[in-house]
């Protein structure tokens, strides 16, 4: 493993941060690694193989021309900006360093994305291949996901999770049994509520503070998915502890009455930290209700032996 190589009209104490950053992500393969100051860079006809790690400091724009090959990219400015005037694919990138750091433009990770710290805000879109990952260990926490809407490609029957969250709240959502061919499905947050349309008389509440977006792009299909959400403080506060209920997934199909998935779970309190919809559901919107819950009561039956 060679040394990282570090402009040497950076300061002093950039080296050393350049540096601690090395070894905190303990990369054992890296043949270089770049860091650059605080100028924009703009990155024109630079290439780098699997085995390349960049790590940028400053802001980045990427031409027409840019082959960025297969190395990592690591966003180690604590406030960037990260722009390109074309649909750009990058193979690996890791958020570090806290901010945030917006990309300006239609960006598709091929392999996979470290959220270590940091918060990654499209403006654009902002998508994971099929065959892209979320790192082991940094798949997305409140001190870093994605604020805003995350499209991922679903290549197989896998589940997909989304790191997502918006106005400092982290909403982490995950979709499983999904069916469609090749879709490619966004999720994303919103501080407010859905509107219940239509007669839903075992319904007795509905979220006022939290819903989410489901839409897709590309040339995929979508028919449905199981999704789940995070039942949050102020949901919970609504939705929990009354004996007799439980929180259910509502869902608003465009041009379509307000839809109970219901809970997976017959056991649910409203205490849980995530709710999963027992049903399936498609593009739409999503928030939570309370339902009126009660387990069948089943009576002693007398047999004809009298027992």
């Amino acid at each position: 493993m060679l040394l990282p190589i570090v402009c040497n009209k950076l300061p002093f104490a950039m080296r050393i941060s350049a540096l601690l950053l090395f070894i905190l992500l303990s990369v054992t393969s890296v043949k270089a690694q770049f860091t650059f100051g605080s100028a924009i860079m703009s990155i024109g006809n630079s290439s780098s193989d699997n085995n390349t790690l960049v790590s940028v400091t400053s802001d980045i724009n990427f031409s027409d021309a840019t082959t960025v090959g297969n190395g990592t990219l690591v966003l180690a400015g604590t406030n960037q900006t990260i722009s390109t005037s074309s649909q750009r694919s990058l193979h690996n990138v890791v958020v570090a360093i806290g901010g945030t750091k917006t990309f300006n433009g239609d960006f598709i990770i091929n392999r996979g994305l470290s959220l270590r710290s940091g918060l990654v805000t499209p403006n654009g879109r902002f998508a994971l291949a099929s065959g892209a990952v979320l790192e082991d260990g940094f798949t997305g926490s409140a001190e870093s996901y994605v604020n805003g809407t995350l499209y991922r490609e679903a290549g197989s029957s896998d589940p997909l999770f989304y790191p997502i969250g918006v106005n400092g709240q982290y909403t982490p959502v995950s979709a499983e049994a999904i069916s469609g061919s090749n879709p490619i499905i966004g999720v994303s947050a919103y501080n407010r509520g859905g509107d219940v349309s239509g007669t839903l008389p075992e319904i007795s509440g509905s979220s006022t503070s939290w819903s989410w977006e489901v839409s897709t792009i590309g040339d995929g299909s979508f028919s449905s998915a199981v999704f789940t959400f995070p039942l949050l403080n102020e949901d919970r506060s609504t939705f929990g502890g009354e004996e007799g209920y439980r929180p259910v997934v509502l869902y608003n199909e465009s041009g379509q009455e307000t839809a109970n998935l219901f809970n997976e779970s017959v056991d649910a309190t409203g205490t849980e930290d995530f709710v999963t919809a027992q049903d399936p559901g498609a593009t739409g919107i999503y928030f939570l209700g309370k339902e009126l819950f009660t387990l069948p009561i089943i009576n002693n039956v007398i047999t004809p032996d009298g027992n």
